[in-house]
């Protein structure tokens, strides 16, 4: 009785299966046999076209050759793929041409790529985890140890900062202790909190000529506001290569004097002369009543120590140098000020640095 392939023999894409000790005979036209284990099929990595050949499978169960046809028989199979070759028998029985034909044993078979056994793959997926999660570990490790040191370095400065600010008290100086020029106190560098000046060059008094300035920027009207203002205005002096706050007196919108370079030292703008700054700007606002009436005292008190010269010249800013300094306000202001020249050009550098 001849039996045929039933159509349960026939599965829809079943996974592949590994041929452990087995051998692939390949048979040319001239019925010549050629041997291939299944590690020399494996280790050539490439497809291997068998046109008009046969194939022998020996000592292995649940061959599956191409993408769809099962074989579920004990024994030897034999498979023909060329025309002529005579019908096998799959365990002693016989498949006609159709029974061949249907199930695509006709021309030709390929034999594909060596899969990689799940185990296999499953290990391969699980290292290529493993090296993700390390590099993420690590990425997120040392963006943390950026983050800590940048943080150190913040509290270090800030630290810093404060311990340099230590001494510094936020509320006004006791007028008892310091040098009063009527209700206007004159405040030194230490009662500011400035820094020691890089270098210094004295002056000869008396000195003949007093430049009036602004500083720009917004007015200050607390002593905390304006002491702050005065330190930014000494750092930037120094960071524009200055070796000290750039002015010799500044007055603040509290109506303090706050004592710059001083009566003795040099200026950094122009040789043997005082520069006197109102702290904002005045090309729109107002100088107020104690701001006017504390350069006024501090111009007097100059005379009267003999550090300016009795006749002493007084010009704007703007007659030194081309600035918007001291703002057309002061400007229009001190043109009505005893000593004031219109006519005195001077525009001499001394300090170095850039100019005010």
């Amino acid at each position: 009785m001849t039996r045929t392939v039933s159509e349960t023999s026939l599965v829809p894409t079943p996974p592949p299966i590994q041929l452990e000790n087995s051998q692939i005979v390949i048979q040319d036209e001239d019925e010549n046999s050629h041997v291939l284990s299944i590690d020399e099929y494996c280790s050539n990595r490439e497809v291997v076209n068998l046109e008009n050949a046969a194939v022998n499978i020996d000592n292995s169960n649940d061959v599956i050759i191409g993408p769809v046809t099962q074989l579920n028989v004990n024994g030897n199979v034999t498979i023909y793929s060329n025309g002529n070759a005579p019908s096998e028998a799959v365990n002693g029985t016989a498949l006609d041409q159709d029974q061949q034909s249907g199930t695509n044993f006709t021309n030709g078979v390929k034999l594909g790529k060596c899969e990689k056994s799940n185990s296999e793959e499953q290990d391969l997926n699980n290292l290529s985890k493993q090296k993700q999660i390390i590099r993420i570990f690590v990425s997120i490790s040392f963006a943390l140890l950026v983050t800590i040191g940048v943080v150190v370095l913040i509290l270090h400065y800030t630290n810093s900062a404060l311990k340099d600010n230590s001494d510094f008290t936020t509320t006004v100086p006791s007028s008892k202790d310091n040098e009063n020029l009527g209700t206007h106190q004159v405040l030194d560098r230490t009662q500011w909190n400035g820094r020691a000046a890089l270098s210094v060059k004295n002056m000869t008094s008396p000195v003949p000529i007093v430049i009036i300035k602004h500083t720009g920027g917004g007015q200050c009207l607390t002593f905390q506001e304006c002491a702050g203002k005065v330190q930014t205005i000494q750092s930037n002096s120094v960071t524009d290569g200055l070796s000290d706050i750039r002015y010799s007196f500044l007055i603040g919108g509290d109506g303090n004097i706050y004592v710059g370079r001083g009566w003795n030292v040099q200026p950094a703008q122009i040789p043997d002369t005082i520069d006197i700054a109102f702290m904002g700007s005045f090309s729109f606002d107002l100088l107020s009543d104690t701001m006017i009436e504390a350069a006024q005292l501090l111009l007097k008190d100059g005379v009267e120590r003999e550090k300016l010269d009795k006749e002493y010249k007084l010009v704007s800013h703007n007659q030194t140098t081309s600035t918007e300094s001291p703002g057309k306000n002061v400007y229009e202001l001190i043109t009505k000020w005893p000593h004031y020249d219109g006519q005195l050009k001077i525009g001499k550098e001394l300090d170095g640095g850039k100019k005010d």
